[in-house]
C-alpha cells in the first residue's frame, strides 16, 4: 500500500456533527443501524434456522437426512466462507450501498428457490443464493458503519450490530422448529421476506449514497484464480472433518497446500481478492485473530454440548438447546455494553477482560465427567456469553477502523472470513477429538477438547494486548 493510501479522509456528514445536532445524529444512526442490522441478521438466521427443519425436508423431498445435511448445510457454509472476501471487495469497487442492494436481491432470489423447491438441487441452489447474498450484505453493512460513524460512536454501533447477529443465531433453531411444526419447512424461507423487505426500505431511505461511493479511479477487477484457490482450500478443510481415516488426512493436506498457494498467489497478483497487506496493521491483525480464536471456542461448544449430553447422558438436544440459549442471550445483552465500555476505557482492556471471563466459563466446563445435566452448564455458559458479548464489538470496531475507508469493504470481508475460519477450525478439532469413541468412553476426549477451547480463549486474551488503548485510534 502506498503512503498516500494512509492519508486520513474527512468523516462523513453523519458523523461530523456535534452539539445541538447530537440528537439528530442519534436518530439517523438508529435508523441506519436498524436497516443494516435487519439485513445482516439474515445470514446467521439462515445458517441456524434450517437445522430443525432438515428432517421435514428429507421426508417431503424423499431424501436421506445425511445426504440432505451434507449438501444443504455444507453448500451454505462453503459459499458463506468463500464469498466473504470477494463480497467485501465488490463493495469497495461498486460502492457499499450498491453492494448491499445487490446482496438483498441475491438473497431474495435464494428465498424464491428455497420456498418453491421440489427437488434437492433447487433447495441447494436456494441455499447458495442466500449464502451469496449474505456474503455481500454483511461486509457492506460493516463497511457502511465504519465509514458513516466517527470512532467515538462505532463501539456502540458495532455492539448493537453484533448483538443482533447473536440474537438471530440464537433464535434460528427455535424459530425454525416452530415454523416447521405449525406450517411447513417452506415457512423458514417465507418468514425471511419480512426482515429483508424492511431492510431494503430502510436502507434506501437512511443510507446516503455520497458516503459510500467508491473512488473514481477504482476499476472492476476480480481475482478469479484467487477465488478458485481459496474455494478449493476451504472446501477441502470443511469436508475433511466429515471424512474418515486416510481420506480425511488427504483432504486436510490438500486444503493446507492450496491455502499456501493462495497466499503465494495473492502476494503476486496486482489486484488480489484478499489483500494480505491488511494484516500489516496491528489492530486489524489482532482483531481478526481474536474473532477467529473466540469463534473457534464458541461454535465448537455449541456443537459439543448437545452431542455430549445426547451420547453420554441420554438427554434430548432440546434441553441442551435451551441452556445454550442462555449463552446467546447473554451475548445479545452485553454486546452493546462492551461497545460502550470500549469507547470509555479502550478496546484493549474490555476485550482482555471479556476474553478472560469467557475463558473462566469454559474452564468450569472442562471436566466432562462433572456434567451430569445441562443445567450444570448454565452458569458457565452465561459467563462465556458475557465475555464474548463484551469483547466482540470492540475488537471488530478497532479492526475495521484501522483500515482506510477505500478498503473498508475488503477489510470487513476478510474479518468475516476469519470469523468463519475460526468456527470451522473449532468444529474440526472437536471432530478429531471425538472420532471413533462413543458413550462413556468419550468423556476423556470431551475433557481434552474443552481444555483446548479454553486455551484458545486464553490466547485471545493475550492477543488483546496488541489492540489500541484508545477507541479513537483509527485510519480516520
Amino acid at each position: 500500500m502506498s503512503q498516500s493510501d494512509l492519508v486520513s479522509e474527512p468523516i462523513s456528514d453523519s458523523g461530523s456533527n456535534s452539539g445541538s445536532d447530537s440528537g439528530s445524529n442519534s436518530g439517523v444512526d438508529s435508523r441506519m443501524l436498524a436497516a443494516l442490522g435487519l439485513g445482516a441478521m439474515l445470514a446467521p438466521l439462515g445458517s441456524t434456522m434450517i437445522s430443525t427443519a432438515l428432517p421435514a425436508m428429507g421426508r417431503d423431498l424423499h431424501v436421506e437426512l445425511s445426504t440432505l445435511t451434507q449438501w444443504v448445510v455444507s453448500s451454505y457454509l462453503l459459499i458463506s466462507i468463500v464469498a466473504q472476501s470477494p463480497g467485501g471487495k465488490l463493495g469497495d469497487l461498486l460502492g457499499h450501498r450498491h453492494a448491499l442492494l445487490l446482496g438483498q436481491i441475491v438473497y431474495a432470489i435464494g428465498i424464491g428457490f428455497g420456498f418453491s423447491a421440489h427437488a434437492v438441487w433447487m433447495l441447494v441452489l436456494g441455499r447458495v443464493f442466500t449464502a451469496g447474498g449474505g456474503a455481500l450484505i454483511v461486509p457492506a453493512s460493516m463497511a457502511i458503519l465504519r465509514n458513516q460513524l466517527p470512532p467515538e460512536r462505532r463501539g456502540r454501533a458495532f455492539g448493537v450490530f453484533g448483538g443482533l447477529l447473536a440474537l438471530a443465531a440464537a433464535i434460528g433453531p427455535v424459530l425454525g422448529g416452530e415454523l416447521t411444526a405449525r406450517f411447513s419447512w417452506r415457512a423458514i424461507f417465507a418468514v425471511t421476506v419480512i426482515p429483508l423487505g424492511v431492510s431494503v426500505f430502510l436502507s434506501r431511505v437512511n443510507i446516503a449514497p455520497k458516503d459510500v461511493a467508491p473512488p473514481a479511479s477504482r476499476r472492476l477487477s476480480i481475482d478469479v484464480r484467487g477465488i478458485l484457490l481459496l474455494a478449493i482450500a476451504l472446501s477441502a478443510l470443511v469436508l475433511a472433518p466429515k471424512m474418515n481415516g486416510t481420506s480425511a488426512r488427504y483432504a486436510a493436506l490438500v486444503g493446507f497446500v492450496f491455502l499456501l498457494v493462495f497466499g503465494w498467489w495473492e502476494r503476486r497478483v496486482a489486484d488480489p481478492v484478499v489483500a494480505l497487506d491488511l494484516f500489516r496493521h496491528r489492530a486489524f491483525s489482532a482483531g481478526s485473530a481474536i474473532v477467529a480464536l473466540q469463534n473457534l471456542s464458541m461454535y465448537a461448544v455449541i456443537f459439543q454440548l448437545p452431542a455430549f449430553f445426547s451420547d453420554v447422558r441420554g438427554i434430548g438436544t432440546n434441553r441442551t438447546g435451551r441452556v445454550l440459549l442462555g449463552m446467546m442471550l447473554s451475548m445479545v445483552i452485553t454486546a452493546p455494553i462492551g461497545g460502550r465500555l470500549s469507547e470509555v476505557f479502550g478496546a484493549r482492556w474490555v476485550v482482555g477482560i471479556g476474553s478472560l471471563t469467557a475463558m473462566m466459563g469454559l474452564w468450569r466446563l472442562h471436566d466432562a465427567a462433572a456434567l451430569t445435566h445441562p443445567s450444570v452448564a448454565l452458569i458457565p455458559l452465561i459467563a462465556i456469553g458475557v465475555g464474548l458479548g463484551l469483547s466482540t464489538a470492540p475488537s471488530q470496531a478497532v479492526a475495521i477502523g484501522a483500515i482506510v475507508r477505500q478498503r473498508s469493504g475488503m477489510a470487513s470481508g476478510v474479518f468475516s472470513t476469519m470469523r468463519y475460519l475460526g468456527g470451522i477450525t473449532g468444529i474440526a478439532i472437536l471432530g478429531a477429538c471425538l472420532r471413533g469413541v462413543h458413550g462413556l468412553e468419550s468423556i476423556p476426549r470431551h475433557t481434552l477438547a474443552m481444555k483446548l477451547f479454553t486455551g484458545s480463549m486464553l490466547a485471545s486474551a493475550l492477543v488483546a494486548l496488541f489492540l489500541p488503548m484508545r477507541a479513537a485510534e483509527s485510519a480516520d
